[in-house]
């Protein structure tokens, strides 16, 4: 763990207005519930077990007692609370992305390179920008789970190890989306096995769960101050497993009059409301009608913050108002993947002779890191800053036709605005600086662009 902790180290100073860096320990959070003889419970009668972000942890020798317990103490500029909520889009384990991490961990390219069995070297130049926020969250689209289905590209499907959770929980991650259209991938055991494995590495969950009322739950974290409420959906599921046994595992599948219900409680029990979606249409670069459709719902319901998966390319940031009860919330429409083998054939200057198949599309490789810092100042939740940290998904795919020996697959998420600073002249820099003028006119002039 040298590494995290050299990394945390390095951002203090530099984090957004709501966090002046990590020291607390990750949450982790598994809820399961009892429902009712009718079947799953209204969202207003389920218990909301609450973690404490703030508090950190103490590890104490036996028969010790800590000296102090740590408290939240209030902003200095009067505001009742104040927290920066961080969010990227899909990460998904393809074959040449777990490649890269068997090579790192035997012939690592730079020391602690091999951590995490090599998934460190994938996740780690992300890891400032996440651990400058208070609470961030990402979609897990692969089960972390036993091998039922092998992996493949038509029909797709996707698994991945568990100790990928652990890497991106080192990174700064607190929650995993497992609301997404791959849940089911390994069946229902794989949906609880990836609960378990993320749970077990520190991340907590929302969106799925090894039964109706537990993937039903939100997930109430406490950080900055605030308590946050994570609820999620996924508008579709390329293998429906759902079940009407209450106790079998379960994803989280659209339903508007569900989404209305759950918002509502979950207003109710905490300051700050972010709502994972997985919607749009794959590689759609402009937004569906559903997905403008659901986001006036979800503002409508008391959301605060929507974070959207599941196109594969970016989508952009919009303030939203619901017209009937004119509240407004902020929807990010889709924030790209964050990690994948998707787009591998992009070089600069190609010119690919389609933008359907995934590995020629270039937008599959470009993401944002999200960072939204609210506070209340006698207002209820009021949004201070709107930060992102542009992403681009490096990938050595393009080298086998440059090298004499087909190089070991190398794939890592690279924060774009530090590593134009490091470039000289040449195609590597045309190409970021390409992907950094398509991602901002992508995503919007709401956001101010951040190197971490």
């Amino acid at each position: 763990m040298l590494a995290v902790v050299a990394t945390t180290m390095a951002v203090t100073g530099l984090a957004s207005p709501g966090c002046p860096g990590r020291e607390s320990a990750p949450a982790k959070q598994v809820t399961s519930f009892e429902a009712g003889p009718d079947g799953p419970s209204d969202p207003a009668s389920l218990p909301v077990p609450v973690v404490n972000k703030d508090a950190g942890s103490t590890v104490l020798d036996a028969g010790t007692e800590p000296e102090a317990v740590a408290v939240t103490v209030p902003p200095a500029d009067g505001a009742a609370w104040r927290v920066t909520i961080g969010a990227t889009g899909d990460a998904m384990a393809h074959g040449r992305v777990k490649n890269t991490a068997d090579n790192q961990a035997t012939d690592p390219d730079e020391e602690g390179d091999d951590q995490h069995e090599g998934w460190w070297f994938i996740v780690k130049h992300l890891a400032p920008a996440v651990l400058a926020t208070d609470l961030a969250m990402f979609n897990l689209e692969t089960p972390l789970a036993t091998e039922r289905h092998e992996p493949q590209t038509a029909p797709p499907i996707q698994n991945g190890p568990p100790v990928m959770a652990r890497a991106f929980e080192a990174a700064g991650f607190d929650v995993a989306n497992l609301a997404n259209n791959h849940m089911f991938d390994q069946m229902r055991e794989g949906v609880v096995e990836t609960r378990d494995a993320c749970n077990e590495a520190g991340l907590s969950t929302v969106g799925a769960g090894a039964t109706q009322d537990e993937a039903k739950a939100p997930l109430i974290l406490e950080a900055g101050g605030a308590k946050v409420a994570f609820l999620a959906w996924t508008f579709s599921l390329n293998r429906n497993l759902l079940d009407n046994d209450k106790d079998a595992p379960w994803v989280m599948k659209w339903s508007e009059d569900w989404a209305k219900k759950a918002v509502s409680a979950a207003r109710q029990e905490a300051d700050l409301v972010v709502v994972s979606m997985h919607w749009g249409g794959e590689f759609q670069l402009s937004v569906a009608k559903h997905q403008v459709d659901a986001s006036k719902v979800l503002c409508g319901a008391g959301a605060d913050l929507v974070i959207g998966s599941g196109p594969h390319v970016l989508q952009p940031v919009r303030r939203v108002t619901d017209p009937v009860t004119k509240r407004e919330c902020l929807v990010a429409y889709s924030l790209g993947n964050v990690l994948s083998n998707q787009g591998l054939k992009y070089r600069f200057g190609w010119h690919p002779p389609d933008l359907i198949q995934a590995k020629n599309i270039p937008y599959t490789r470009d993401g944002l890191f999200l960072r939204v810092t609210f506070a209340d100042k006698g207002q209820g939740a009021e949004v201070e800053s709107i930060e992102g940290v542009p992403l681009w998904t490096e990938n050595n795919w393009v080298l086998r036709y440059q090298e004499k020996v087909v190089p070991p697959d190398r794939i890592w998420i690279q924060p774009i605005l530090p590593l134009l600073k490091e470039l000289d002249d040449g195609d590597h820099r045309k190409l970021v600086e390409e992907r950094l003028g398509i991602i901002k006119e992508f995503v919007g002039d709401l956001v101010t662009y951040v190197d971490i």
